[in-house]
């Protein structure tokens, strides 16, 4: 994830920074779900 925010803050561009958002928040709600599986 650390790689995806560097290349983010290369490209200085929003769009970047909310897809590092968005995987983010999917990965907070996947993970518990995979935890009680």
């Amino acid at each position: 994830m650390q790689l995806l925010a560097d290349f983010a803050e290369d490209k200085g561009d929003d769009r970047y920074w909310a897809l590092v958002g968005s995987l983010d928040a999917a990965l907070a709600i996947i993970e518990p779900l995979k935890e009680q599986a």
